[in-house]
């Protein structure tokens, strides 16, 4: 962050900088944890102590009846994608899917520096990429963001052919599967 510097005294403007930075980082973390406790706990305790009035509120009847299409939407979905009624695309899809995201994943928390340029706060794109904001990424990290790409394209593919079963599964007319 630090990283301007003082022309004629070649010293940096704002030595304080990353401190300062981490300080109010750890600082802001703190309150966001204390305000997401706090409101958890008092969900649960308006829940806990407001429950026989909760329960004795009626759902209308659209609400009622959206929750059951939801259910029976949700088993119906489950049922047909159970792991024995996928075909074998579908399967090699997934598994390659997982293993590309991990991948992707692995790399680019492992190998963080040999995958992108170190970019300070006070950096910019004409000193340190060359007017070239894709710089920013080297070719390890181009590799992983491409696994990560691809693994979330196989992941669309299988839902949509999810889909189509599950439209084939409750017997609407259907003559086609995507994969």
């Amino acid at each position: 962050m630090s990283s301007e510097v003082d022309s004629e005294t070649n010293e940096q403007l704002y030595p304080w900088a990353d401190t300062l930075g981490t300080v109010f980082t750890v600082v802001a973390g703190g309150v966001m944890f204390y305000m997401m406790f706090t409101a958890g706990n008092s969900i649960d305790k308006a829940l806990t102590d407001e429950r026989e009035k909760i329960l004795e509120i009626e759902l209308d009847p659209e609400v009622t009846m959206a929750n059951e299409i939801r259910e029976w939407s949700n088993n119906a979905f489950e049922e047909a994608n159970k792991w024995e009624r996928l075909p074998k695309t579908m399967k090699i899809f997934l598994v390659s899917s997982v293993a590309m995201m991990s991948s992707g994943c692995y790399i680019l928390l492992i190998f963080n520096s040999t995958c992108f340029v170190e970019f300070d706060l006070l950096d910019t794109i004409e000193d340190k990429l060359d007017n070239n904001v894709f710089h920013l990424v080297k070719p390890l990290g181009w590799i992983a963001l491409s696994l990560v790409a691809m693994s979330s394209i196989l992941l669309f593919v299988t839902q949509k052919n999810s889909q189509v079963s599950l439209i084939c599964m409750i017997n609407v007319p259907c003559n086609s599967k995507l994969i």
